[in-house]
This record gives C-alpha cells, sequence and structure tokens, in this order.
C-alpha cells in the first residue's frame, strides 16, 4: 500500500473473512478487486463469481506458479468460459522464472501468456516512472550485543567451512561462483543449482546436505538479527534437534563443530 493514499481508494481484499453473500454482492458491483487464489477457484467452482463478466486477470509473483496451484486453476477455468479475457502476470523475480528446464515455457503456458516482456530498472521507462515519487529513507540501526556478534562471526565460520568443503568436493563446478559473500544471498541457491543441476543426480548424499546446511546457516543468520534472543534461541534448538535425530553420519558437520565448541 502506498502511504498517504485513503483506504477507500484501493481495491478491496476479498478472502476468508467474507461471507459468500458478501463476495457475491461485491463481484456484483465490478471494479477491480484482490482475490486470493484459494477463494477464487472456489468462488469459480461455485459459481458466485460471474466469469463472463470478468475482463482479465492479473497474477501477482508470476514465479511461484505452478501447474498444481490455485492460481493455475483458477486460470484454466477462466480461459475456459472467458475466452476473450486477457491474462497479465507479474514478477520481481526473473530470475526464478529462468531457473530449470524449461522453466519460462512452462509458467508461461500456465498463465496462458504469449509474450514475455523483461523491464530492468535502468530501463528509460521504468526510471522515468521511478523518479516521479522519489522515495525518503531513513537508516536506523542497533548494534549487536556482544554474543550475538559473536554468534554472527560463528555462523559465518560456517558458512565459510561449508562453501570450502563445496568447492573441493565439486571440480566440475565455477568456484568462482561459490564464494561466502554470494553464500549470504538467497541468489546462491540458483547458482549452485544451476551448477549442479546437470549433474544432480551424479552428486554425492554430502555434496545435498551441503546446499541444505548452507541455506539453514544462511537463515539462521537472517532470524540472527530479526529475532529477539528467546525466539531466536528456540529455532537454533528445534535446528539441533532435527540435527540429533539424524545418524551421527549424516548430522551437519558445522552442529557437530558447534556442540564441541
Amino acid at each position: 500500500r502506498r502511504a498517504g493514499v485513503d483506504d477507500v481508494l484501493l481495491p478491496p481484499t476479498i478472502n476468508n473473512e467474507w461471507s459468500a453473500a458478501q463476495r457475491i454482492e461485491r463481484y456484483l458491483r465490478g471494479g477491480v478487486l484482490l482475490v486470493t487464489a484459494r477463494i477464487l477457484v472456489v468462488d469459480m467452482l461455485c459459481e458466485r463469481l460471474p466469469t463472463g463478466c470478468v475482463d482479465g486477470v492479473l497474477v501477482a509473483n508470476a514465479h511461484r506458479v505452478s501447474e498444481s496451484s490455485n492460481v493455475a486453476f483458477a486460470l484454466r477455468m477462466f480461459r475456459q468460459r472467458r475466452r476473450t479475457g486477457f491474462v497479465r502476470a507479474l514478477s520481481d523475480e526473473p530470475g526464478a522464472i529462468m531457473r530449470g528446464f524449461g522453466r519460462v515455457e512452462r509458467v508461461m503456458a500456465t498463465l496462458f501468456v504469449r509474450k514475455l516482456l523483461l523491464w530492468p530498472r535502468f530501463h528509460a521507462t521504468v526510471g522515468r516512472c521511478l523518479a516521479i515519487s522519489q522515495p525518503d529513507v531513513e537508516e536506523l540501526s542497533v548494534p549487536m550485543s556482544t554474543r550475538a556478534a559473536g554468534m554472527q562471526q560463528s555462523l559465518l565460520e560456517a558458512m565459510e567451512a561449508c562453501v570450502s568443503e563445496l568447492r573441493s568436493s565439486n571440480s566440475s563446478v565455477d568456484a568462482s561462483q561459490l564464494t561466502t559473500e554470494n553464500a549470504l544471498f538467497r541468489s546462491f541457491d540458483a547458482i549452485v543449482r544451476a551448477q549442479l543441476d546437470p549433474i544432480w543426480h551424479k552428486t554425492s548424499r554430502r555434496t545435498r546436505a551441503l546446499v541444505a546446511d548452507l541455506q539453514t546457516l544462511r537463515r539462521l543468520l537472517s532470524l540472527l538479527a530479526s529475532y529477539d534472543s528467546v525466539t531466536f534461541f528456540e529455532y537454533l534448538e528445534t535446528v539441533f534437534d532435527a540435527a540429533s535425530a539424524l545418524h551421527p553420519t549424516e548430522r551437519p558437520h558445522w552442529v557437530i563443530h558447534s556442540s564441541e565448541a
């Protein structure tokens, strides 16, 4: 939502808090509506939504749509009942759409769209649009406590150890991209999978475990800065409990080293 805009002027969000009668009445009034995928599927199946009167559908987070998702089911019903209606999909994570073999084609087929447009932020049209309303950024930072800083350093050392082992155990991958700095970002998962996907069936169990360990460590680093100490400790205990339930030979090395320390 945009700051300073009256809620009355914003499209209503149709979710499970609306009764069936309220939804039917709001559909018949027309206009732009924000509808959750589950409610949209239910109302289309029960014919509460007059699909013939719908001009088009806008799909957010298109990179998350799969062939078995509620969004895909709703779009199939919409296309069957409304041949002339438009479908537009938006995504701010183009890298996710490119992940895997033929991912773009599958997503476009699922969304019933034929054209793919990529609009980078440095595009002139996008730049002019963003320049109209420059954000006022106020940055506030709270320093970590001594113990939190020590935990952060330990997590970084564990990530460095995992990345080093991942590089040394997989000579066929591009080691220049497997760095601790890259491992701090979610895009690192896509980088690793893009390189390991062709040989994923040949990779060892240890390599797959390292990829999962890096995801866990990155999440711990993120939660360390956002959770309070009690909540973080409870989450950390669940991680250790899950690792303790595994066979000693399958437990993450960073967990073993942490417990020894």
